[in-house]
């Protein structure tokens, strides 16, 4: 595996897919251009089956279903989802309340429950919500599997080094250093990224601040030191890639928040 292939891809905004299954014509429409105006691509559906066929054509992220319609009156549709699509996030919506529609919303592990007529800002809150949640979710999963993926071939250069002798067994070590080496900084890249939604939610709360303070800096810490491993090592792992790489961290660090309890001038410091 080349030092390339273990950078993190390029950023990727999906389109936001939305169902909306309602035979309600007026309400079904009108919560379609109110998401549409925030920039949600949707889908209309007006009884279970016909939701299920959108289903297959389009990766959909977000259901909003109507419960007393053709096809879900018993919840069919949202049982059969969950069946095919366990990831999706679900939102029923009903103009008659009941304990027990409510209580198979829970054991169906619905996003949400909402009352007919829909009150707008708090469906676009809660899809909003589970936008950001399954983006968390995706980006988990991305760096899970490039983790895997490196770990892979770390085994396999393990392997060649037990059948390797001489000049050999040291080209193979020095393989597995590299290897090792380039899975702890694209770690230390990938998880800059995924602390941003947590870094923002500390940010909307004042009386984490030392929090918000103290935890990325110990991030930024690795990551500094782990340019200065860069600069060290340079002479044992001439790499065009890992140049770069060192490019992106210093990157990253120009980037960080100035609240971040971050020194502008990269030293190291206690919060």
């Amino acid at each position: 595996m080349s030092p390339a292939s273990v950078l993190p891809p390029a950023t990727t905004h999906p389109i936001n897919h939305v169902l909306v299954a309602d035979d309600d014509d007026l309400g079904r429409r009108s919560l379609c251009r109110l998401l549409e105006r925030e920039g949600y691509l949707c889908h209309e559906a007006v009884t279970g089956e016909s939701a299920l066929n959108v289903l297959e054509t389009v990766d959909v992220s977000v259901i909003i279903a109507d419960i007393n319609m053709d096809g879900n009156n018993r919840l069919e549709f949202i049982k059969s989802v969950r069946g095919k699509k366990s990831s999706v996030s679900i939102i029923l919506i009903t103009g008659h309340a009941s304990v027990e529609t409510a209580a198979a919303a829970t054991s169906l592990n619905a996003a949400a429950y909402l009352l007919k007529p829909i009150d707008p800002q708090e469906l676009l809150r809660v899809v909003s919500l589970e936008f950001e949640q399954q983006s968390l979710f995706r980006a988990m999963q991305a760096h899970r599997n490039k983790q895997e993926r490196i770990l892979h071939s770390m085994r396999d250069t393990e392997e060649a080094l037990t059948r390797a002798h001489g000049t050999s067994a040291l080209n193979a070590l020095e393989s597995y250093v590299a290897l090792s080496f380039e899975q702890t900084v694209a770690s230390l890249i990938d998880l800059r990224a995924l602390m941003e939604p947590i870094l923002a939610q500390y940010a909307r709360q004042p009386c984490l601040e030392q929090l918000n303070r103290s935890r990325p800096l110990v991030l930024v810490n690795a990551i500094q030191e782990t340019i200065q491993v860069i600069d060290s090592t340079r002479h044992s792992f001439k790499s065009k890639e890992l140049a770069t790489l060192r490019q992106k961290l210093e990157a990253l660090l120009k980037n960080t928040p100035p609240d971040a309890g971050i020194p502008k001038n990269g030293a190291r410091s206690t919060p």
